[in-house]
């Protein structure tokens, strides 16, 4: 039987407005760091593929989940109605938390 396990989400974020009411392309700059904590509240099922007794095949452990990424990026405004939003992610913790090597993706926002 397979169950849900609840999570704990922890996040800090800090920004800075570096560059405002600039002339140009880009018309104000705003660089950020943010940190994603994740925390399994009870142990998770440990998954099993075989014979009871013999662990033919084991997907993950049991245990709690915990998993701590650290994501930087910054804001760019161009314009009065266009925010581009460029960030890479690295997670910080080992084995499960551990589920990539890096992230990077663009948000882009136009506003009307």
């Amino acid at each position: 039987k397979i169950e849900a396990v609840p999570l704990l989400f922890l996040d800090l974020g800090l920004a800075y407005k570096w560059i405002e009411n600039r002339d140009g392309l880009i018309n104000a700059v705003t660089p950020l760091l943010e940190l994603h904590y994740s925390l399994g509240m009870r142990n998770r099922d440990q998954l099993q593929f075989g014979q009871p007794g013999s662990q033919v095949f084991g997907f993950e452990t049991s245990g709690r989940i915990s998993v701590l990424n650290l994501t930087a990026g910054a804001s760019l405004q161009m314009g009065d109605s266009i925010f581009v939003r460029p960030a890479v992610s690295i997670p910080l913790s080992n084995g499960a938390g551990a589920s990539y090597d890096y992230e990077f993706g663009v948000h882009v926002n136009i506003l009307r």
